[in-house]
C-alpha cells in the first residue's frame, strides 16, 4: 500500500512540473516595413538553445535593409527558465526571434545574446523552439529580426510564446528523495 501511495506521489510531482509551465508573454507581429534599420543580422545556426546547452554567440550576416523590433521586456526576481515557441503563417524564412539579456543594441549583437532557435519559423520548415535562463534581477528581451530586408518581409508574421518552466531539477531532486522510500516499502513486505 504504502509502495502505491508513493508511486502516486512521484507520478504527480512528475505532472505538476509540466503543468507548472505558466505563459508568462505570448503576440503576434506582422513586419509592416516601419521598423528600425540594422546593417547586420543574427545568424541562424543550428542547433537551437536549451537549458543543457546553451548556445554560444553564433556570428552574424550583413543584413542589406534588414530591420529589428523589440516584441517583448520581461524582468525577474528569481531566475526564470524560460521556453520560447515561435510560429509563422509565412511559407519564406522572412524573421526568427532570439533572446538578450537586459538589453539590446542592434550594432553590437554578441553583446548581451542568450540564445535563439536556431532557425526561422515557417510554414515550410515548421515552428522555432528555443530555451534560455535569465538570472535572477535581469531581463529577458525579445526581438524579432528579418532575415534580408523590411520590404520582403512586409506583410509576413510570427507569433510567440514564452513558458516559465519550474527548474528540471526540481523534479528529479524531489523524485529521487522518494526513492529510498519505495526501497525501504518494497523491503518491508518481502
Amino acid at each position: 500500500m504504502l509502495k502505491r501511495i508513493l508511486t502516486l506521489i512521484v507520478a504527480g510531482l512528475f505532472a505538476a512540473n509540466f503543468a507548472a509551465a505558466s505563459v508568462i508573454l505570448f503576440g503576434t507581429y506582422t513586419w509592416t516595413g516601419t521598423e528600425l534599420g540594422e546593417s547586420n543580422r543574427l545568424n541562424r545556426i543550428a542547433p537551437a538553445s536549451t537549458f543543457s546547452a546553451p548556445k554560444s554567440y553564433p556570428g552574424s550576416l550583413a543584413s542589406a535593409g534588414g530591420g529589428y523590433t523589440i516584441v517583448g521586456v520581461l524582468g525577474f526576481s528569481t531566475v526564470a527558465w524560460l521556453d520560447i515557441d515561435v510560429t509563422s503563417t509565412s511559407t519564406c524564412c522572412q524573421s526568427f526571434v532570439a533572446a538578450y539579456l537586459d538589453s539590446y543594441d542592434p550594432l553590437a549583437l554578441a553583446t548581451n545574446y542568450l540564445g535563439d532557435g536556431g532557425e526561422s519559423p515557417s510554414t515550410t520548415f515548421g515552428p522555432e523552439h528555443f530555451q534560455v535562463i535569465v538570472p535572477a534581477g535581469h531581463s529577458l528581451v525579445l526581438v524579432g529580426q528579418t532575415v534580408n530586408s523590411r520590404t520582403l518581409a512586409l506583410g509576413n508574421n510570427f507569433s510567440f510564446v514564452v513558458d516559465q518552466v519550474p527548474e528540471p531539477a526540481t523534479v528529479s531532486l524531489a523524485a529521487g528523495g522518494l526513492l529510498p522510500l519505495l526501497l525501504a516499502a518494497r523491503r518491508r513486505k518481502a
